[in-house]
């Protein structure tokens, strides 16, 4: 008896092991949060998740930036969204890293189905020192929503 997952089902097995960790987070109602995640509601129907890996990084480390935009509502839902990257605020400094070359596409008018979501990742490099920082991430470009962080990096 074969004792491989198959790929689905190990991509499935991911997603729920993904999502259980990460429904372990609190998010404050303004949609900050403390542990390098944040959920904020672009409109009434769809929401952004937002989430670092490494949750608390050191200078000149390289982060993962996730954000998730989901339809929660019963319709369609047109809304422009960052494509390559996403747009960055706060007190936190990221640049590219080094080799690592990004697309110059800026957003796409997409249309969002019921229970759908649309997933963005995408690769920073930490450059502020040790110390607390917010990060703002916008995925939303109309309507625009940003999502706020609390990042320690170490």
């Amino acid at each position: 008896m074969n004792h491989i997952l198959s790929p689905v089902v190990r991509v499935v097995t991911l997603a729920t092991l993904f999502a259980a960790c990460s429904s372990a987070s609190t998010t404050n109602p303004d949609g900050a949060s403390a542990n390098g995640a944040a959920n904020v509601n672009v409109t009434a129907t769809v929401s952004q998740s937002v989430s670092l890996s490494p949750v608390s990084p050191t200078s000149g480390t390289n982060v993962t930036v996730r954000s998730v935009l989901t339809n929660r509502g019963t319709s369609s839902f047109e809304l422009d969204s960052r494509v390559c990257g996403l747009d960055y605020a706060g007190s936190l400094s990221l640049t590219l890293p080094p080799g690592l070359l990004q697309c110059l596409a800026y957003s796409q008018r997409r249309t969002i189905l019921p229970g759908d979501s649309v997933v963005t990742l995408d690769y920073q490099r930490v450059v502020s020192p040790a110390g607390a920082y917010t990060l703002r991430v916008k995925h939303a470009v109309q309507p625009e929503a940003w999502a706020e962080l609390q990042v320690q990096v170490r």
